[in-house]
């Protein structure tokens, strides 16, 4: 995580977007329960991070209401499946969707806070995901 974490820092600050852009090396699951970040993101962006269930548990509580997560997928998958409707209803966002990019994204809304709940504690969204 350090090498990664310093290179994302390396490049905000080179692409100018520190003042809108933090880069924060900590188990996903306690930044949100961090007071000074639950709530608070625009936008969380996954790759490589765990699967749908892991993701959307993790970025829904740093999510602000209107924020998107925005995650690499495979290119062809039953979204569907991958990203259940009634699941992430739970957690607060609407449904995902394929975004048109030179990646395969999908891009998941959040439409209503994220639950006090959420996070669970470290390791357990892996252990076990709510799908």
């Amino acid at each position: 995580m350090l090498r990664r974490c310093r290179f994302l820092r390396e490049a905000v600050d080179g692409l100018g977007l520190a003042d809108r852009v933090a880069v924060v090396q900590e188990r996903a699951e306690l930044v949100g329960r961090d007071p000074e970040h639950r709530g608070r993101a625009d936008v969380v962006v996954a790759r490589s991070f765990g699967p749908p269930a892991v993701a959307a548990e993790c970025a829904g509580p740093l999510l602000a209401v209107g924020g998107d997560l925005v995650m690499s997928e495979p290119p062809t998958t039953d979204d569907a499946q991958r990203w259940p409707p009634a699941a992430l209803a739970e957690l607060g966002f609407g449904g995902a969707e394929r975004v048109e990019a030179a990646y395969h994204v999908v891009r998941v809304p959040l439409l209503s806070p994220t639950g006090d709940r959420w996070p669970r504690r470290v390791g357990i969204p892996a252990k076990r995901p709510l799908f």
